[in-house]
């Protein structure tokens, strides 16, 4: 059966991912599955769907933190499509989310490390 789960979970995110309706997407999915007498599959099928559409849109677009809308960004590929986001309280560099890998290269960070270290030493 799980095998009817996973196809139901696939065809949800491929109509969410279409841009249809989410109203729509789940009656059709309650309707269909009714129909099909596959009732009980539909609490795991909508947690699937969450589940596989949060991860599709955090693999999605790369994020870019800077410090100031004018600040350096770094020089790599995934950058050029990233959605930029403006965080003065990095104070510097910059931090870099693409899927579930994240490169923190800000001044905070640095900061608060070499503060830790500092501290850890006294």
């Amino acid at each position: 059966m799980s095998g009817l789960k996973e196809q139901y979970i696939a065809a949800g995110a491929q109509l969410i991912a279409e841009k249809t309706d989410i109203d729509k997407v789940v009656s059709g999915l309650r309707s269909t599955m009714a129909r099909r007498g596959h009732s009980r599959l539909l609490t795991g099928v909508l947690k699937g769907l969450i589940s596989k559409v949060s991860r599709d849109a955090q693999m999605s677009a790369p994020l870019l933190t800077l410090a100031t809308e004018d600040a350096q960004k770094p020089q790599t590929a995934s950058v050029k499509s990233a959605d930029i986001k403006v965080d003065p309280s990095i104070v510097g560099g910059y931090i870099l989310q693409e899927g579930f890998t994240r490169t923190d290269n800000s001044h905070k960070t640095k900061l608060l490390k070499w503060y830790q270290k500092s501290v850890q030493n006294t």
